[in-house]
């Protein structure tokens, strides 16, 4: 009798909860928020090992630490600086977030700056993530998207430096969402100028490749192409200024500019992929009047 009321009282309730649990856990598993957060994590992981392993870490780091310090000591956003490059302190949102997280954490400024940037660089997928769903409206596409840029070499080596490239490009991933979304909703209007004005101040390069990835989009859209049904020929196009450019490393008959009794090869390398997307969406354009055309004309003949 007193087996029989452990049982109820204990066995039963607690095996229906372990089964619930159960339950929801394979439940979860297959969210796509799921394994967002498990993409975003190991971004997160593989930017970070090298500040955990490393007492600095970083190109240049030395500079960045400097200015921080700086900044830290005396509360100015643009301290003097006149060394190597010249242009370091007028961008200082990496040095405002390490300040930051020193000022709240107390924890020391040299060993605390290398782990705070990779937190930036790994987020950046996690952007990434509703970009691709926003422009292909597909999550699974977007998952493995998101998942190649995570663990993709150049991509986490770049980003896990305590550098401005960093936060530029947490920035640009942000500044890119926002805009997409303000195209049809203008309550994003505000958030995207707030987002801009922080890359401008994280990283110039990277503001240069926003603005240049803007305006592909709206010269795509001035065209009112669909891009998720040309993303193929774009893709085929891209593949295919890529494979030209080689072929014109490769031969040893490509013209040469005689600078100072230097060689330098004339290969546009951009400009190929730019004119790729470009000719992609008109030759869709093109094809789709043609098709209309057709479509007109058989309404006529009948």
């Amino acid at each position: 009798m007193h087996h029989n009321d452990f049982k109820e009282k204990t066995y039963y309730p607690l095996r229906k909860g372990i089964l619930d649990m159960r339950g929801k856990l394979q439940k979860l598993v297959r969210t796509w928020y799921f394994w967002l957060l498990v993409i975003t994590s190991i971004a997160i992981l593989v930017r970070s090992i090298p500040a955990w392993m490393n007492a600095a870490w970083g190109g240049d780091f030395g500079i960045y630490y400097g200015l921080t310090s700086r900044f830290v000591q005396n509360q100015q956003i643009f301290n003097e600086y006149n060394g190597w490059g010249g242009m370091y302190n007028y961008f200082p949102v990496l040095y405002i977030f390490s300040a930051l997280g020193h000022w709240i954490t107390g924890a020391n400024l040299l060993w605390l700056m290398p782990k705070i940037a990779p937190i930036f660089g790994g987020l950046t997928v996690f952007i990434f993530y509703f970009i691709v769903v926003d422009v292909t409206k597909r999550r699974d596409l977007a998952l493995l998207s998101s998942l190649f840029l995570a663990v993709i070499p150049f991509h986490v080596y770049q980003t896990s430096h305590a550098a401005p490239l960093t936060m530029g490009h947490f920035f640009m991933m942000l500044s890119m969402y926002l805009f997409l979304k303000s195209m049809n909703n203008k309550k994003y209007i505000v958030p995207l100028l707030i987002s801009t004005v922080l890359l401008i101040m994280s990283h110039h390069l990277t503001t240069y490749f926003f603005l240049i990835t803007i305006f592909l989009i709206v010269v795509i859209k001035s065209m009112r192409v669909d891009i998720r049904k040309m993303y193929r020929d774009v893709c085929r196009r891209c593949i295919h200024a890529y494979i030209r450019v080689l072929d014109l490393y490769r031969n040893p008959g490509v013209q040469h500019v005689h600078e100072q009794g230097t060689n330098h090869p004339v290969v546009p390398r951009d400009p190929f992929v730019l004119c790729a997307v470009l000719r992609a969406a008109a030759d869709y354009r093109c094809s789709e009047k043609k098709h209309v055309f057709q479509e007109e004309s058989n309404v006529f003949s009948v």
